[in-house]
């Protein structure tokens, strides 16, 4: 608010259902900020644990309950997390939000999609919610800090059954929701490059 960031949500959760695995658009420092400001009950941010050597944010994500999933190198760490949140969402115990993007170099457009993530909402068997970070090019920050002001609009874009999702066509799911995301990314931003 201090730097005339305004924030219009559109984005409604759904009571009274099993958990639920939001995947968001990230192309921005600024999208830290946002997901908070969902207010999404019972759901936890899966952030990258490099974060931690942020400490104001590392203090800030701790109230907040975030689960911090492991750096691309430790292979079997990430494994394990992604088995135990799997479990967690049959389970009932939570839901998450997180990027299919996962950590990257931010930049206007959409980044080639992990695969970890959709692994777990497979094997968490829980839908997954679109959500679609409208951040207009002159107030994103990208990977700086420089926040300006504009309007930012949080959207619900689609939801996605996993009940069908199996091994042998998630290559097909995952393009699929790269495809969701690019469309929307072209529509509001007509001309300009995916980046």
């Amino acid at each position: 608010m201090l730097c005339g960031v305004r924030v219009q949500s559109q984005v409604r959760a759904r009571c009274g259902e099993a958990s639920t695995c939001y995947f968001f658009n990230h192309n921005s420092n600024l999208d830290v900020f946002l997901i908070p400001l969902l207010g999404l009950p019972n759901t936890r941010a899966i952030i990258t644990e490099g974060v931690k050597r942020i400490l104001p944010l590392h203090l800030c994500n701790l109230g907040i309950d975030v689960l911090y999933i492991p750096d691309t190198h430790k292979t079997q760490e990430r494994i394990a997390f992604f088995k135990r949140v799997s479990a967690d969402l049959r389970a009932g115990k939570y839901s998450v939000i997180c990027s299919p993007e996962g950590r990257h170099q931010f930049r206007r457009g959409i980044a080639p999609m992990n695969r970890g993530v959709f692994h777990m909402a497979m094997a968490g068997k829980c839908p997954v919610e679109l959500l679609y970070f409208e951040i207009p090019r002159e107030s994103d920050p990208l990977d700086g800090v420089d926040l300006r002001r504009g309007r930012v609009k949080l959207r619900q874009l689609h939801r996605v059954e996993t009940s069908s999702w199996d091994l042998s066509n998630l290559e097909r799911q995952i393009e699929d929701v790269r495809t969701r995301y690019l469309t929307e990314f072209r529509s509001l931003n007509p001309g300009e490059e995916v980046g």
